[in-house]
Formats: C-alpha cells, sequence, structure tokens
C-alpha cells in the first residue's frame, strides 16, 4: 500500500472511532503524497508538512494548521473556509480557485504563490507575506507583510515623553525550605518575557531597568529603597502562580512607599485568573501574550492619557472601577518579535551546574525560545491549556531555524554567550525543524552549546547524534511516574521503555540526561508511589532526578480534579502561597496522605541517589552545603517524629 493510500486509511478509521470529534493529526509528515480531493476538514493539522504534496480540491474547512508547512504544494481549488492559519508557510504553492472565506492567516507566508481566482472574503490577513505573489485581479492587501514587522515604529510615532522603566521579577526559590539552595543552584532562569518588553520598550526610545529579585538577592525592602530613590514612571512586575502572592506584596510594598507609583502587572497567572486576581495595588495588567499589548499601551501612558480602552488585552481602573478590554490575539509570528534585551541582566549570575565532569567549565548562559503553546493535553500543566484563552486552542508557533540561530550568533558575538538553554517543554516536538536548526548552527561554525526539554518517545539516536554535534550537551525529561495506569490518567502517555531507551542512547552520544518524577498525581496510591521510586532507580544510567509532589495549578485539569475529588484527589488547602512541591502537599490522594506523601519524596530521594556515582553526580549539581541540609533536615524530621510520643506520654504521665 503506497503512503497516500495508507494515510487515507488511517484517516477513516480515525474518524469512524471518533465520529463527529476532531482528529489530532499534529506534526505529521506528509511531503510528497498524492492527497487530491481528501477531506481534513475539523482536524488539528498544526505543525503538519505538507511540502510538494497534491491536495487539489482537498477541504480543510475548520482545521487548525497553524505552523504548518506547504512550500512548493499544490493547493488547486483546496476549501480552507474558517480554517486556522496563523504562521503557515504557503511559499511557492499553486492556490489557484483555493477558498479561505473567513480563515485566519495572522502572519503566514504567501511569498510566490498564485492566488490566482482564490477567495478571501472576510479573512484575516495581519502580517501576511505577500510579497513576489501572483495575486486575483483587484486585491490590493495594504502592505500586509509590514503590519507586524514595525510594532515599535508604529508606535512610537508622536511620543511625547520618553519613560523611565523599571521591569522586575520576584524571588521564587525562597519559600522552599531546605530545597532553596538547591533550587537556585540547579535551576536559575533569565526571565525572557520581561526581556522581550523591555527590548520593545528601548525600541521605543524608552530607558529600561531590569532586576531579577531571586538571582541578584533583592529584598522587597531593598527594592522598595531603590524605586523611592529613583525616578521611574513606571515599574512592571511578571508573576506565574505559585510566586503571584509574592508580586501582590512587593506591589502592595511599593504603593506604601510611593503612592503615585503606577504598576503593571503580567505573566501566566494574570493570563488565567484575569480580573480576579487584578488586586488595588495593580494599576494595569497584560492579559494574555504581551508583546503587541505593550507597546500600544505604553504609547497612551506616554502621552499622558487616562483612556485605555482602545489597548487589547489590558486591564486597567477608570474612577475606581476595573475595565476588562477585549482579549488579545496570540502573537502570530514568533520570527517578527525582537531579541530579548539580555544586557539589562547581570548575565554572569545565571549559571548552570552540571553533573558530567566536561561539562563543569560551562560558564554564564541565556535561556532562549523555540516555540509557544503545546500540542499535548498533560492534566498537571497549563502550557496547553485552554483556560487562557476563553476556551480557544492555544496555538502552537514555531521560530524558524534562521531566526533562533540569528539569535544564538548575536549573543556569542556581542555578549560573548556560549550556552543556550532552550525554556520549551519539547525542543524535538517537529524532528524537521530540529535537524534544520542543527544544520544552521553547524553551518555557521558556532562554537555554543546548548540544552533543553524532550518528550522520551520523541527522539531517536539519529537525531541525537545531530543535536551532540550541533553543541547538545544535556537533555532533560519528565517521566512524571513509573506506573502506566498512572501515567495514563494525567495524560502523558509515553511507554516506559522509551524513558530506558531515551537514556541508553543519552550514555551513548555523551549526553547530560535529567529528569523529573512526581508523587501525588491523580490516582496515585502507595503501591503506585513505590512503582515510580522503584523504576527510576532500576535505570543504571539515572545520574539524577527531581522528584515533586504534584501540586494542582490554575489552568490544569488536576485542579479541576482536585475540587472535584477525581482520581482520590483531596484538596487540603486552596492557598497558592503554600505551594512548595517540597515538605508538604496542597492534596491527599487516595492511601496517601499529606504526612505520606513527604515521606514518600524524602525516602525516593535517598533510595534514588545513594549509589556512589549518584552520590557524586548530586554533589557537582548541587554542592556540598545543600546535600548536607537536606540530610540534616531529613535527620531532625526523623528525630521529632521520635520525640513526639515521647513528649506526649510525659504529659500524660503527670
Amino acid at each position: 500500500m503506497s503512503a497516500s493510500n495508507a494515510f487515507r486509511k488511517e484517516l477513516e478509521l480515525l474518524r469512524s472511532d471518533l465520529g463527529a470529534d476532531r482528529c489530532d493529526l499534529s506534526g505529521r509528515m506528509l511531503s510528497g503524497l498524492n492527497l487530491v480531493e481528501i477531506n481534513l476538514s475539523n482536524c488539528n493539522l498544526s505543525g503538519c508538512d505538507f511540502s510538494k504534496t497534491d491536495l487539489s480540491n482537498a477541504d480543510f474547512s475548520d482545521s487548525n494548521l497553524a505552523g504548518a508547512s506547504f512550500i512548493n504544494a499544490i493547493a488547486k481549488g483546496a476549501i480552507f473556509h474558517r480554517a486556522e492559519l496563523s504562521s503557515v508557510d504557503m511559499e511557492g504553492v499553486d492556490l489557484t480557485d483555493a477558498d479561505f472565506s473567513h480563515a485566519m492567516l495572522s502572519g503566514a507566508d504567501f511569498s510566490g504563490t498564485v492566488l490566482t481566482k482564490v477567495k478571501m472574503d472576510a479573512a484575516q490577513i495581519t502580517g501576511v507575506n505577500f510579497s513576489n505573489a501572483h495575486l486575483p485581479e483587484g486585491f490590493f492587501p495594504s502592505n500586509p507583510s509590514q503590519q507586524n514587522m514595525t510594532i515599535e515604529k508604529k508606535c512610537a510615532s508622536n511620543q511625547e515623553k520618553h519613560l523611565k522603566i523599571l521591569l522586575t521579577m520576584p524571588t521564587w526559590t525562597d519559600d522552599l525550605g531546605v530545597f532553596s539552595r538547591i533550587g537556585r543552584t540547579r535551576n536559575p532562569q533569565v526571565p525572557l518575557g520581561l526581556l522581550y518588553l523591555a527590548s520593545l520598550a528601548e525600541n521605543l526610545g524608552h530607558v529600561v531597568e531590569f532586576i531579577d529579585c531571586d538571582v541578584e538577592d533583592v529584598s522587597v525592602p531593598d527594592l522598595v529603597k531603590k524605586i523611592q530613590e529613583t525616578d521611574y514612571d513606571l515599574v512592571g512586575l511578571s508573576a506565574t502562580s505559585p510566586i503571584y502572592h509574592k508580586a501582590l506584596k512587593m506591589a502592595e510594598a511599593i504603593k506604601m512607599a510611593v503612592p503615585d507609583m503606577k504598576i503593571i502587572i503580567g505573566g501566566d497567572h494574570i493570563n488565567i485568573a484575569g480580573a480576579e486576581v487584578f488586586y488595588e495595588c495593580f494599576d494595569f495588567a497584560a492579559k494574555g501574550e504581551a508583546e503587541e499589548t505593550w507597546p500600544e499601551f505604553l504609547q497612551v501612558f506616554a502621552k499622558g492619557r487616562d483612556d485605555f480602552s482602545d489597548v487589547d488585552g489590558l486591564l486597567w481602573r477608570k474612577n475606581r472601577k476595573v475595565m476588562i478590554n477585549k482579549p488579545r490575539r496570540l502573537f502570530p509570528d514568533l520570527d517578527l518579535l525582537p531579541f530579548p534585551a539580555v544586557h539589562l541582566a547581570k548575565m554572569d549570575k545565571y549559571r548552570m551546574s552540571f553533573s558530567l565532569s566536561k561539562n563543569r567549565n560551562i560558564g554564564k548562559f541565556a535561556s532562549i525560545m523555540m516555540s509557544r503553546g503545546c500540542p499535548f493535553k498533560c492534566s498537571f500543566c497549563s502550557e496547553s491549556s485552554d483556560v487562557k484563552y476563553a476556551g480557544k486552542v492555544e496555538k502552537m508557533r514555531i521560530r524558524t531555524p534562521k531566526n533562533i540561530v540569528d539569535e544564538i550568533e548575536y549573543n556569542f558575538r556581542t555578549h560573548d554567550i556560549r550556552h543556550y538553554f532552550f525554556m520549551d517543554s519539547n525542543i524535538t516536538i517537529k524532528k524537521k525543524h530540529t535537524v534544520e536548526l542543527c544544520n544552521e548552527i553547524l553551518a555557521r561554525k558556532l562554537p555554543i552549546t546548548f540544552e533543553g526539554w524532550t518528550r522520551a518517545n520523541l527522539i531517536n539516536e539519529e537525531l541525537m547524534t545531530l543535536m551532540t554535534q550541533a553543541g547538545l550537551v544535556r537533555l532533560s525529561c519528565g517521566i512524571e511516574s513509573g506506573d502506566p495506569e498512572i501515567l495514563k490518567i494525567i495524560k502523558k502517555d509515553v511507554p516506559l521503555q522509551a524513558v530506558r531507551d531515551l537514556f541508553r542512547i543519552s550514555k551513548k552520544c555523551g549526553i547530560e540526561l535529567t529528569c523529573s518524577a512526581m508523587l501525588g498525581n491523580p490516582g496515585d496510591t502507595k503501591k503506585s508511589v513505590e512503582k515510580t521510586i522503584n523504576f527510576l532507580n532500576s535505570i543504571p544510567e539515572l545520574t539524577y532526578t527531581n522528584f515533586s509532589i504534584a501540586n494542582p495549578y490554575p489552568g490544569t485539569e488536576m485542579l479541576m480534579w482536585a475540587r472535584a475529588g477525581k482520581y482520590g484527589l483531596r484538596l487540603r488547602y486552596d492557598e497558592l502561597s503554600k505551594y512548595t512541591r517540597y515538605d508538604d502537599s496542597p492534596v491527599e490522594v487516595n492511601d496517601l496522605s499529606a504526612q505520606d506523601l513527604v515521606r514518600y519524596q524524602t525516602l525516593g530521594l535517598i533510595k534514588i541517589h545513594l549509589k556512589p556515582k549518584r552520590i557524586i553526580a548530586a554533589y557537582r549539581l548541587l554542592g556540598f552545603n545543600a546535600i548536607l541540609l537536606f540530610f540534616i533536615n531529613v535527620a531532625l524530621k526523623s528525630l521529632k517524629k521520635l520525640t513526639t510520643p515521647l513528649m506526649f506520654a510525659s504529659r500524660s504521665a503527670r
């Protein structure tokens, strides 16, 4: 059976199994096939490769094709009614008689396409590149290829004042108890979101300062003092759900000391909760992706106006009443973003630790973004959640390899940054893209190293070998559980054998592989947690793993399940400020109390790592002091458990 017929047969079976439900075919390699008149309506086809495929008269109505590639395909008469085509690459495609009515084409590349007799009634074409395209008669987009490319120039016009802006990030490790030192040593991350906004503000002519309170060890009183001593016009804060209470505390302290200081908040927690967490100490909030909201907001703010109603994605106050503007669209083409303003960060303070001795000399590093969004639906993660964007499916968008390597080369040559940490949850989700990225690095002969996260079943030895040649030194993967039934419940359906294979090929390629697992997952029991500990302990190549208690964060299915008591979950408290993932648990599950989870966490970490090579790896990663503090903490807890019954006995004797 030909590949084309095999795909048609698979699609037929999927539709018969799912009935009217949406078919998920994201990320498929379908180049060079004959798919004439195929019905691909109502499908998730994001990231698919249709290059050189014959799609004449195909039906893509109501499908998600974000980030898909159609380079040099034939799609005469194809129907794209209401299809999502953001950032699609249509370069060189023959689209004669195609129908894009009501389609969303933001940021798509139609350069060199044949668009004779094409229909685009009510289509959204903001930021579309029509250069060298054969357009239908009478179709004249108003310079659409430049509409997003010059955000800063559009917003900079008629500026009346250059602002002095402070962007800052609260601490996140100081609440982790004995694990605080481990958090600072193991996982310092450059806050890319704020540095993207800093670049946009600098492009508008504003003066921007940046403080990472965690890495720079800046307390709230220290920050307030700096604001009192500096003539800032605006303070911008960003916070995820676990540290939002710290941003709130910070904003309240600033307002107490400098009542007239204007404060804007952004980040994932405000994206999810919106007006519910827009407290009085915040004057403005950017909800959703802020790279378009921010410059538009600054334009109005710099002119001293008090009406922000035209700035999509903004929450603000008018006569003390909370105003909620129209939602902001997702930024369509990540290549159009400026490079993050890493020059504002104290880059020498961002250093990674490694367990392999050959990586010990890797110095300062920069975080870097490859993509946004995730096609997977893990119940414990909000990255792919529909909650943030009012029920809409969050689209995955990927930067081109050239654009990514342009940023790497710029930072290498300008700031001498030689190591890069990809912040994405999966850097191998599109094999073709990863291959092109590695080849681009190799072609430029850049002496850099990099690391990132992957999914155990989305990488093979051939790909890892190429990545190693391009500079890969470490991979991380989320195992989450050693019980296949728990993996199904939490929608992390990765075969455990794939995890073992990943460790094997990583060792063969000389790649340091770290992993993470959780206990207290939905459905967990003492038996399943013991399975997880034993599975991790049984991997001969494993040198180090995180082992945290699962927390039900906002925007996740796990939180909904915990509130509903599903899969044995019992929510002890719903207060984010108490969420730490270590030393305590906001949930209990089935036969596991909170105390049981903490005990299993401690015993698991000891059992897994109490082997010579793993002790050495932990020492190299975390340092002697962090390990010593951990064991002192364990000893004190054990002593407390032993003495508590004696104390009660002594009291009763009186």
